[in-house]
């Protein structure tokens, strides 16, 4: 075992983020959800984020993770290898408990140039509420949530520091 990069070790890098911005049942707070897997590690995840709509039904949001793109921007153009990556598009819904949601008909995909701020266009999504308005109930053992703002997947007692408007997201290396 290697002793000087034990497992539970995160690196982020600062990214600027892809925004989403669309419409939705107005006066709500929805939730996007990807889910993720980690190449080195195996482990996945689903990150999450929510975000309050406005009265006239509109919002925008800035994630940390992209959902396409990977090739494009590896490590022969410069870039970092992105060990983790999304298993589809970002999905919609509106929480209504810890444990429960309403899937919103919706999907947005991010592409890694949007994320790291080469493609400065925002991915834009128009999100209903499904005919049978139907709870679906969660039960997610490992989920990154932020409410308010940039995230970095920190969890609680881990601290990271990121730039004012800019966010973070763990990139994984190899191991030796």
């Amino acid at each position: 075992m290697d002793n000087t990069n034990p497992a539970w070790t995160k690196i982020f890098e600062r990214v600027e983020g892809g925004t989403i911005e669309g419409t939705a049942p107005a006066n709500t707070t929805i939730e996007a959800s990807v889910p993720m897997h980690n190449n080195v590690t195996g482990e996945n995840f689903t990150y999450t984020q929510r975000v309050d709509v406005g009265a006239d039904g509109r919002f925008e949001m800035t994630v940390p993770y992209s959902t396409t793109g990977y090739d494009a921007w590896g490590t022969d153009e410069g870039y970092t290898d992105v060990s983790v990556r999304a298993e589809g598009p970002y999905e919609f819904s509106v929480p209504v408990s810890v444990q429960a949601t309403i899937p919103l008909n919706g999907t947005a995909s991010v592409t890694e140039g949007q994320v790291l701020g080469e493609n400065e266009s925002a991915t834009t999504v128009e999100l209903t509420t499904p005919e049978n308005n139907q709870t679906v109930e969660t039960n997610e053992t490992s989920t990154n949530t932020t409410t308010d703002g940039p995230t970095d997947g920190s969890s609680a007692g881990e601290t990271s520091t990121t730039a004012p408007g800019s966010l973070s997201r763990p990139v994984a290396k190899p191991a030796p």
